[in-house]
Protein backbone atom coordinates (compact mmCIF):
# COMPACT_ATOMS: atom_id res chain seq x y z
CA UNK A 1 0.00 0.00 0.00
CA UNK A 2 1.22 3.50 -0.67
CA UNK A 3 2.25 4.88 2.61
CA UNK A 4 1.87 8.33 3.68
CA UNK A 5 3.83 8.00 7.47
CA UNK A 6 5.66 5.91 9.35
CA UNK A 7 5.69 5.71 13.36
CA UNK A 8 8.27 4.32 15.38
CA UNK A 9 7.41 2.58 18.81
CA UNK A 10 10.08 1.97 21.24
CA UNK A 11 9.53 -0.61 23.97
CA UNK A 12 11.86 -2.85 26.85
CA UNK A 13 11.64 -6.37 27.45
CA UNK A 14 14.00 -9.27 28.15
CA UNK A 15 11.24 -11.57 26.73
CA UNK A 16 10.10 -12.54 22.93
CA UNK A 17 7.22 -10.28 22.20
CA UNK A 18 5.15 -10.05 19.13
CA UNK A 19 2.55 -6.94 17.27
CA UNK A 20 -0.51 -7.34 17.32
CA UNK A 21 -3.02 -4.77 14.93
CA UNK A 22 -6.71 -4.54 15.42
CA UNK A 23 -8.15 -6.43 12.26
CA UNK A 24 -10.15 -3.83 11.13
CA UNK A 25 -7.38 -1.43 10.79
CA UNK A 26 -5.16 -4.17 8.69
CA UNK A 27 -5.65 -2.00 5.65
CA UNK A 28 -4.33 0.65 6.46
CA UNK A 29 -2.13 -0.32 9.07
CA UNK A 30 1.18 -2.48 8.18
CA UNK A 31 4.48 -3.32 10.69
CA UNK A 32 7.74 -3.83 9.59
CA UNK A 33 9.34 -7.54 10.68
CA UNK A 34 11.42 -7.92 13.91
CA UNK A 35 13.41 -10.23 15.20
CA UNK A 36 13.47 -11.34 18.47
CA UNK A 37 15.39 -9.12 19.98
CA UNK A 38 14.21 -5.91 18.81
CA UNK A 39 12.78 -3.15 20.93
CA UNK A 40 10.60 -1.24 18.77
CA UNK A 41 8.44 -1.33 16.19
CA UNK A 42 8.03 0.73 12.92
CA UNK A 43 4.35 1.11 11.87
CA UNK A 44 3.61 2.57 8.32
CA UNK A 45 0.19 4.19 7.98
CA UNK A 46 -1.51 4.43 4.50
CA UNK A 47 -2.85 7.58 3.11
CA UNK A 48 -6.12 8.87 4.55
CA UNK A 49 -8.55 9.70 1.57
CA UNK A 50 -11.29 9.31 2.77
CA UNK A 51 -11.92 12.26 4.48
CA UNK A 52 -12.86 11.34 8.00
CA UNK A 53 -10.46 10.73 11.08
CA UNK A 54 -10.13 6.73 11.76
CA UNK A 55 -8.93 5.28 14.93
CA UNK A 56 -7.44 2.07 15.59
CA UNK A 57 -4.81 0.33 18.25
CA UNK A 58 -1.58 -1.77 18.55
CA UNK A 59 -0.78 -4.19 21.35
CA UNK A 60 2.60 -5.16 21.76
CA UNK A 61 2.20 -8.86 23.37
CA UNK A 62 4.23 -11.25 25.45
CA UNK A 63 4.51 -14.27 23.57
CA UNK A 64 4.65 -17.19 26.39
CA UNK A 65 2.16 -14.20 28.20
CA UNK A 66 -0.92 -13.00 25.71
CA UNK A 67 -2.32 -11.88 28.76
CA UNK A 68 0.58 -9.19 29.21
CA UNK A 69 0.62 -6.33 27.26
CA UNK A 70 0.98 -2.70 25.98
CA UNK A 71 -1.61 -1.16 23.97
CA UNK A 72 -0.70 2.18 21.95
CA UNK A 73 -4.35 4.19 20.36
CA UNK A 74 -3.38 5.53 16.42
CA UNK A 75 -5.51 8.14 15.02
CA UNK A 76 -4.78 9.00 11.85
CA UNK A 77 -6.44 12.10 10.31
CA UNK A 78 -7.99 13.22 7.14
CA UNK A 79 -6.25 13.56 4.01
CA UNK A 80 -3.78 16.42 4.90
CA UNK A 81 -2.96 17.26 1.24
CA UNK A 82 -4.39 20.16 1.65
CA UNK A 83 -3.56 21.67 4.75
CA UNK A 84 -0.87 23.52 6.78
CA UNK A 85 -0.42 23.33 10.27
CA UNK A 86 1.45 25.90 12.16
CA UNK A 87 1.55 27.25 16.04
CA UNK A 88 2.73 30.31 17.50
CA UNK A 89 4.79 31.71 20.25
CA UNK A 90 1.68 33.16 21.84
CA UNK A 91 -0.84 30.29 20.71
CA UNK A 92 -3.23 32.95 19.01
CA UNK A 93 -4.50 31.81 15.79
CA UNK A 94 -3.59 34.17 12.74
CA UNK A 95 -6.20 36.00 10.84
CA UNK A 96 -6.22 36.13 6.98
CA UNK A 97 -5.33 39.44 5.80
CA UNK A 98 -7.84 39.32 3.05
CA UNK A 99 -11.47 39.41 4.42
CA UNK A 100 -13.16 37.41 1.42
CA UNK A 101 -10.49 34.58 2.28
CA UNK A 102 -8.37 34.59 -1.21
CA UNK A 103 -4.69 34.41 -0.96
CA UNK A 104 -4.15 35.62 -4.22
CA UNK A 105 -0.86 34.92 -4.90
CA UNK A 106 -0.40 32.53 -1.67
CA UNK A 107 -2.03 28.68 -3.53
CA UNK A 108 -5.72 28.77 -2.75
CA UNK A 109 -8.86 29.84 -1.24
CA UNK A 110 -8.51 29.10 2.55
CA UNK A 111 -11.58 27.01 3.55
CA UNK A 112 -10.67 27.44 7.78
CA UNK A 113 -7.58 28.37 9.45
CA UNK A 114 -7.68 27.47 13.21
CA UNK A 115 -8.04 24.89 15.37
CA UNK A 116 -7.74 25.63 18.94
CA UNK A 117 -3.65 25.92 19.60
CA UNK A 118 -2.62 24.91 16.42
CA UNK A 119 -3.30 27.36 13.35
CA UNK A 120 -4.85 25.25 10.10
CA UNK A 121 -4.72 26.48 6.66
CA UNK A 122 -6.58 24.42 4.68
CA UNK A 123 -7.44 24.93 1.13
CA UNK A 124 -10.63 23.78 -1.37
CA UNK A 125 -8.40 21.39 -3.47
CA UNK A 126 -4.60 20.14 -2.57
CA UNK A 127 -1.41 22.56 -2.05
CA UNK A 128 0.75 22.70 -4.72
CA UNK A 129 2.60 26.10 -4.36
CA UNK A 130 2.81 28.37 -0.94
CA UNK A 131 3.59 31.89 -1.73
CA UNK A 132 4.87 34.65 0.47
CA UNK A 133 3.85 33.71 3.85
CA UNK A 134 4.89 36.60 5.51
CA UNK A 135 2.61 39.18 3.43
CA UNK A 136 -0.23 37.76 3.94
CA UNK A 137 -0.07 37.13 7.75
CA UNK A 138 0.87 40.00 9.26
CA UNK A 139 1.22 38.54 12.62
CA UNK A 140 3.51 35.85 11.04
CA UNK A 141 6.50 37.31 13.38
CA UNK A 142 5.41 35.21 16.11
CA UNK A 143 5.12 31.83 13.86
CA UNK A 144 7.01 28.94 15.80
CA UNK A 145 6.72 25.79 13.91
CA UNK A 146 5.07 24.57 10.48
CA UNK A 147 4.36 21.65 8.42
CA UNK A 148 4.20 21.95 5.12
CA UNK A 149 1.66 19.25 3.69
CA UNK A 150 2.61 16.07 1.25
CA UNK A 151 1.58 17.48 -2.18
CA UNK A 152 3.62 20.30 -2.30
CA UNK A 153 5.94 20.80 -4.78
CA UNK A 154 7.69 24.27 -4.17
CA UNK A 155 7.52 26.89 -1.64
CA UNK A 156 7.85 30.26 -3.55
CA UNK A 157 10.10 33.22 -2.90
CA UNK A 158 10.45 34.91 0.70
CA UNK A 159 7.83 32.61 1.43
CA UNK A 160 8.66 32.62 5.57
CA UNK A 161 11.46 35.61 5.16
CA UNK A 162 11.94 37.15 8.49
CA UNK A 163 9.40 34.49 10.26
CA UNK A 164 12.29 35.34 13.38
CA UNK A 165 10.70 33.14 15.94
CA UNK A 166 10.33 30.28 13.56
CA UNK A 167 12.02 27.08 14.97
CA UNK A 168 10.85 23.98 13.89
CA UNK A 169 9.88 23.31 9.75
CA UNK A 170 8.69 20.03 8.60
CA UNK A 171 8.98 19.61 4.25
CA UNK A 172 7.16 17.20 2.88
CA UNK A 173 8.92 14.23 0.63
CA UNK A 174 7.31 15.79 -2.70
CA UNK A 175 8.98 18.98 -2.42
CA UNK A 176 11.09 20.00 -5.36
CA UNK A 177 11.99 23.76 -5.01
CA UNK A 178 12.70 26.14 -2.45
CA UNK A 179 12.30 29.76 -3.69
CA UNK A 180 15.06 32.89 -3.00
CA UNK A 181 15.01 34.19 0.51
CA UNK A 182 12.32 31.41 1.73
CA UNK A 183 13.88 31.12 5.30
CA UNK A 184 15.88 34.18 5.05
CA UNK A 185 16.60 35.75 8.83
CA UNK A 186 14.51 33.10 10.59
CA UNK A 187 17.01 33.93 13.77
CA UNK A 188 15.58 30.70 16.07
CA UNK A 189 15.55 27.60 13.47
CA UNK A 190 18.60 25.63 14.07
CA UNK A 191 18.09 22.57 12.10
CA UNK A 192 16.11 21.88 9.12
CA UNK A 193 16.14 18.51 6.67
CA UNK A 194 15.76 18.95 3.37
CA UNK A 195 14.14 16.08 1.85
CA UNK A 196 15.23 13.78 -0.96
CA UNK A 197 12.75 15.21 -3.48
CA UNK A 198 14.54 18.44 -3.98
CA UNK A 199 16.03 19.76 -6.83
CA UNK A 200 16.78 23.11 -6.47
CA UNK A 201 17.45 25.46 -3.62
CA UNK A 202 17.24 28.99 -4.79
CA UNK A 203 20.00 32.24 -3.44
CA UNK A 204 19.84 33.22 -0.17
CA UNK A 205 17.47 30.88 1.06
CA UNK A 206 18.99 30.28 4.63
CA UNK A 207 20.71 33.62 4.88
CA UNK A 208 21.30 35.21 8.36
CA UNK A 209 19.64 32.38 10.18
CA UNK A 210 21.41 32.84 13.02
CA UNK A 211 21.13 30.00 14.94
CA UNK A 212 21.82 27.31 11.94
CA UNK A 213 24.35 25.17 13.02
CA UNK A 214 24.18 22.23 10.91
CA UNK A 215 22.91 21.08 7.40
CA UNK A 216 22.55 18.27 5.05
CA UNK A 217 21.21 18.97 1.40
CA UNK A 218 20.60 15.63 -0.02
CA UNK A 219 22.33 14.65 -3.72
CA UNK A 220 19.19 15.28 -5.01
CA UNK A 221 19.92 18.62 -5.58
CA UNK A 222 21.27 19.84 -8.60
CA UNK A 223 21.52 23.41 -8.15
CA UNK A 224 22.44 25.97 -5.15
CA UNK A 225 21.62 29.62 -5.44
CA UNK A 226 23.99 32.47 -4.54
CA UNK A 227 24.77 33.47 -0.92
CA UNK A 228 22.67 30.12 0.40
CA UNK A 229 24.07 30.59 3.53
CA UNK A 230 25.68 34.01 4.03
CA UNK A 231 26.06 34.75 7.34
CA UNK A 232 25.04 32.05 9.32
CA UNK A 233 27.00 32.96 11.99
CA UNK A 234 26.61 29.85 14.07
CA UNK A 235 26.68 27.35 11.00
CA UNK A 236 29.70 24.96 11.88
CA UNK A 237 28.89 21.99 9.55
CA UNK A 238 27.34 21.56 5.96
CA UNK A 239 27.50 18.50 3.84
CA UNK A 240 26.88 19.79 0.21
CA UNK A 241 25.02 17.40 -2.39
CA UNK A 242 27.43 15.14 -4.45
CA UNK A 243 25.96 16.26 -8.52
CA UNK A 244 26.33 20.38 -8.09
CA UNK A 245 29.78 21.56 -10.26
CA UNK A 246 29.46 25.02 -8.42
CA UNK A 247 29.79 26.70 -5.17
CA UNK A 248 27.53 29.64 -5.82
CA UNK A 249 28.88 33.32 -4.97
CA UNK A 250 28.61 34.07 -1.37
CA UNK A 251 27.29 30.99 -0.39
CA UNK A 252 29.06 30.60 3.13
CA UNK A 253 30.32 34.01 3.36
CA UNK A 254 30.73 35.65 6.91
CA UNK A 255 30.02 32.05 8.86
CA UNK A 256 31.93 32.88 11.41
CA UNK A 257 32.33 29.56 12.88
CA UNK A 258 31.73 26.89 9.98
CA UNK A 259 35.33 24.67 10.28
CA UNK A 260 34.27 21.62 8.27
CA UNK A 261 32.81 21.63 4.51
CA UNK A 262 33.33 18.66 2.44
CA UNK A 263 33.45 19.82 -1.39
CA UNK A 264 32.19 17.04 -3.46
CA UNK A 265 33.98 15.64 -6.61
CA UNK A 266 32.27 17.20 -9.04
CA UNK A 267 32.93 20.87 -8.25
CA UNK A 268 34.73 22.50 -11.05
CA UNK A 269 33.90 26.69 -9.63
CA UNK A 270 34.28 28.04 -6.17
CA UNK A 271 32.53 31.96 -6.50
CA UNK A 272 33.23 34.70 -5.47
CA UNK A 273 33.34 35.31 -2.14
CA UNK A 274 31.98 32.07 -1.52
CA UNK A 275 34.14 31.10 2.04
CA UNK A 276 34.87 34.88 2.88
CA UNK A 277 35.20 35.54 6.48
CA UNK A 278 34.80 32.12 7.30
CA UNK A 279 37.05 32.54 10.92
CA UNK A 280 37.19 28.97 11.71
CA UNK A 281 37.86 27.17 8.64
CA UNK A 282 41.44 25.52 9.33
CA UNK A 283 42.14 23.76 6.20
CA UNK A 284 40.60 23.32 2.92
CA UNK A 285 40.96 19.95 0.34
CA UNK A 286 39.74 20.97 -3.35
CA UNK A 287 38.74 18.42 -5.22
CA UNK A 288 40.60 17.06 -8.60
CA UNK A 289 37.77 18.33 -10.69
CA UNK A 290 38.41 22.34 -9.49
CA UNK A 291 39.66 24.27 -12.52
CA UNK A 292 38.84 27.82 -11.21
CA UNK A 293 38.72 30.00 -7.98
CA UNK A 294 36.90 33.37 -8.33
CA UNK A 295 37.69 36.35 -6.43
CA UNK A 296 37.97 36.66 -2.89
CA UNK A 297 36.44 33.32 -2.67
CA UNK A 298 38.49 32.61 0.66
CA UNK A 299 39.53 35.98 1.54
CA UNK A 300 39.98 36.70 5.30
CA UNK A 301 39.79 33.08 6.34
CA UNK A 302 41.81 34.05 9.12
CA UNK A 303 42.51 30.76 10.64
CA UNK A 304 43.16 28.80 7.33
CA UNK A 305 46.34 27.22 7.54
CA UNK A 306 46.59 24.80 4.68
CA UNK A 307 44.81 24.40 0.98
CA UNK A 308 45.59 21.65 -0.76
CA UNK A 309 45.45 22.85 -4.97
CA UNK A 310 44.37 20.12 -7.55
CA UNK A 311 46.34 19.60 -10.49
CA UNK A 312 43.75 20.40 -12.91
CA UNK A 313 43.46 24.29 -11.61
CA UNK A 314 43.52 26.93 -14.02
CA UNK A 315 42.47 30.24 -12.54
CA UNK A 316 43.09 31.75 -9.72
CA UNK A 317 40.69 35.27 -9.08
CA UNK A 318 41.80 38.46 -7.63
CA UNK A 319 42.07 38.24 -3.84
CA UNK A 320 40.80 34.91 -3.77
CA UNK A 321 43.33 34.32 -0.38
CA UNK A 322 43.95 37.60 0.57
CA UNK A 323 44.31 38.39 4.81
CA UNK A 324 44.51 34.59 5.16
CA UNK A 325 46.89 35.23 7.98
CA UNK A 326 47.22 31.93 9.02
CA UNK A 327 48.59 30.73 5.60
CA UNK A 328 51.78 29.50 5.88
CA UNK A 329 52.86 27.58 2.32
CA UNK A 330 51.29 26.88 -0.90
CA UNK A 331 51.96 24.85 -3.74
CA UNK A 332 50.56 26.05 -6.79
CA UNK A 333 50.47 23.51 -9.58
CA UNK A 334 52.07 24.16 -13.29
CA UNK A 335 48.37 23.67 -14.93
CA UNK A 336 47.59 27.41 -13.49
CA UNK A 337 47.45 29.98 -16.82
CA UNK A 338 45.64 33.19 -15.42
CA UNK A 339 46.17 34.77 -11.73
CA UNK A 340 44.63 37.65 -10.99
CA UNK A 341 45.49 40.54 -8.38
CA UNK A 342 46.50 40.41 -5.01
CA UNK A 343 45.42 36.36 -4.62
CA UNK A 344 47.84 36.24 -1.38
CA UNK A 345 48.56 39.43 -0.77
CA UNK A 346 48.47 40.29 2.93
CA UNK A 347 49.37 36.33 3.98
CA UNK A 348 51.48 37.81 6.73
CA UNK A 349 52.49 34.61 7.32
CA UNK A 350 53.30 33.27 4.04
CA UNK A 351 56.38 31.97 3.59
CA UNK A 352 56.65 28.99 1.18
CA UNK A 353 55.09 29.89 -2.46
CA UNK A 354 56.26 29.15 -5.82
CA UNK A 355 55.43 30.49 -9.42
CA UNK A 356 53.75 27.98 -11.71
CA UNK A 357 55.18 27.20 -14.95
CA UNK A 358 52.19 27.64 -16.80
CA UNK A 359 51.95 31.66 -16.37
CA UNK A 360 53.16 33.93 -18.31
CA UNK A 361 52.40 37.25 -16.01
CA UNK A 362 52.52 37.56 -12.66
CA UNK A 363 49.73 40.03 -11.35
CA UNK A 364 49.83 43.11 -9.40
CA UNK A 365 50.31 42.53 -5.73
CA UNK A 366 50.09 38.63 -6.03
CA UNK A 367 52.40 38.11 -2.72
CA UNK A 368 52.17 41.94 -1.59
CA UNK A 369 53.01 41.44 2.39
CA UNK A 370 54.01 37.94 2.67
CA UNK A 371 57.20 36.68 4.28
CA UNK A 372 58.22 34.57 1.26
CA UNK A 373 61.39 32.23 0.98
CA UNK A 374 64.58 32.60 1.47
CA UNK A 375 65.10 31.83 -2.21
CA UNK A 376 62.70 32.85 -5.01
CA UNK A 377 62.91 31.70 -8.57
CA UNK A 378 61.02 33.45 -11.55
CA UNK A 379 60.58 30.77 -14.23
CA UNK A 380 61.53 31.20 -17.59
CA UNK A 381 57.95 31.02 -18.76
CA UNK A 382 57.33 34.40 -16.76
CA UNK A 383 57.08 37.66 -19.46
CA UNK A 384 56.04 39.98 -17.21
CA UNK A 385 56.35 40.60 -13.95
CA UNK A 386 53.02 43.06 -12.29
CA UNK A 387 53.45 46.19 -9.46
CA UNK A 388 54.25 45.62 -6.25
CA UNK A 389 53.99 41.84 -6.59
CA UNK A 390 56.58 41.01 -3.75
CA UNK A 391 56.38 44.08 -1.66
CA UNK A 392 57.32 43.59 1.94
CA UNK A 393 58.39 40.23 1.18
CA UNK A 394 61.13 40.53 4.57
CA UNK A 395 61.95 37.00 4.26
CA UNK A 396 63.39 36.90 0.57
CA UNK A 397 67.31 36.59 0.19
CA UNK A 398 68.19 35.65 -3.29
CA UNK A 399 65.84 36.05 -6.90
CA UNK A 400 66.76 34.71 -9.77
CA UNK A 401 64.64 36.23 -12.79
CA UNK A 402 64.01 34.27 -15.78
CA UNK A 403 65.58 34.73 -18.90
CA UNK A 404 61.51 35.64 -20.65
CA UNK A 405 60.77 38.43 -18.41
CA UNK A 406 60.65 41.43 -20.70
CA UNK A 407 58.99 43.82 -18.20
CA UNK A 408 58.55 44.12 -14.79
CA UNK A 409 56.26 47.13 -13.12
CA UNK A 410 56.86 49.71 -9.84
CA UNK A 411 57.96 48.24 -6.72
CA UNK A 412 58.23 44.60 -7.50
CA UNK A 413 60.83 44.18 -4.63
CA UNK A 414 60.01 47.21 -2.60
CA UNK A 415 60.58 47.06 1.35
CA UNK A 416 61.76 43.67 0.91
CA UNK A 417 64.65 44.76 2.90
CA UNK A 418 66.78 41.11 3.48
CA UNK A 419 67.38 40.99 -0.42
CA UNK A 420 70.96 40.93 -0.97
CA UNK A 421 71.37 39.31 -4.63
CA UNK A 422 69.48 39.49 -7.74
CA UNK A 423 70.27 36.79 -10.24
CA UNK A 424 69.02 38.48 -13.73
CA UNK A 425 69.04 35.61 -16.39
CA UNK A 426 67.90 38.03 -19.52
CA UNK A 427 70.57 39.33 -21.59
CA UNK A 428 68.43 42.42 -22.96
CA UNK A 429 67.64 44.59 -19.38
CA UNK A 430 63.71 44.26 -18.59
CA UNK A 431 61.77 47.03 -18.70
CA UNK A 432 61.39 48.26 -15.27
CA UNK A 433 58.96 50.78 -13.12
CA UNK A 434 59.77 53.21 -10.61
CA UNK A 435 61.26 51.73 -7.08
CA UNK A 436 62.28 48.46 -7.83
CA UNK A 437 64.36 47.67 -5.36
CA UNK A 438 63.92 50.60 -2.69
CA UNK A 439 64.66 49.86 0.62
CA UNK A 440 66.23 46.70 -0.37
CA UNK A 441 69.63 45.45 1.43
CA UNK A 442 72.09 47.38 1.76
CA UNK A 443 74.27 45.23 0.66
CA UNK A 444 72.28 44.19 -2.29
CA UNK A 445 74.57 42.79 -5.77
CA UNK A 446 72.72 42.37 -9.06
CA UNK A 447 74.26 39.88 -11.16
CA UNK A 448 73.54 40.37 -14.89
CA UNK A 449 75.05 37.96 -17.76
CA UNK A 450 78.59 38.54 -19.19
CA UNK A 451 78.27 40.89 -22.24
CA UNK A 452 74.70 42.52 -20.92
CA UNK A 453 76.76 44.83 -17.95
CA UNK A 454 76.94 47.93 -19.89
CA UNK A 455 73.23 47.83 -21.32
CA UNK A 456 71.88 47.33 -17.95
CA UNK A 457 74.47 49.81 -15.76
CA UNK A 458 72.73 52.73 -18.67
CA UNK A 459 69.69 51.19 -18.66
CA UNK A 460 66.84 52.89 -17.78
CA UNK A 461 65.49 51.59 -14.14
CA UNK A 462 68.85 50.28 -13.91
CA UNK A 463 71.33 52.80 -13.97
CA UNK A 464 70.52 54.22 -10.58
CA UNK A 465 71.96 50.57 -9.35
CA UNK A 466 75.29 50.59 -11.68
CA UNK A 467 77.62 50.10 -8.36
CA UNK A 468 75.37 47.37 -7.51
CA UNK A 469 75.61 45.62 -10.74
CA UNK A 470 78.25 42.87 -11.67
CA UNK A 471 79.18 39.74 -13.91
CA UNK A 472 77.89 37.01 -13.21
CA UNK A 473 78.27 33.84 -15.71
CA UNK A 474 74.85 31.72 -16.12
Amino acid sequence: MPIAQSLRIEYQSSAKCRVEIDEEATSWISCDSNDDSADCVVLNLEKNVDGATRYSFVRIVLEDDPDTFIQYSITQYADDSSKIYYTTTDGEIFVPEYQDKFTNGFGAAIKSHSYEQIGVIEFYGDVSTVGNFQERYPMSHRLKSIYLPEGLSSISDYTFSECKELEDVWLPETLQSIGTEAFYRCNKLSTIAIPNSVTEVNSRVFAECESLVEVAISDSVESIGDGLFSMCRNLTSVKLPSSITTIPMLCFSGCAKLEVVEIPELIETIGAYAFSKCASLKSIELPASVKTIQSNAFSECVALESVSFPSALEHLGSNAFCDCVSLTSVELPDSITKVENSVFAGCVQLVNFNIPSGLKYISDLMFNGCVGPKELVIPNNIEQIGSQVFQECRGIQRVTIGSGVRKMSAGVFYDCENLSELYCMPATPPEVGDQLLTNCSAELKIYVPRGSVDAYKVANGWSKYSDKIVVYDF
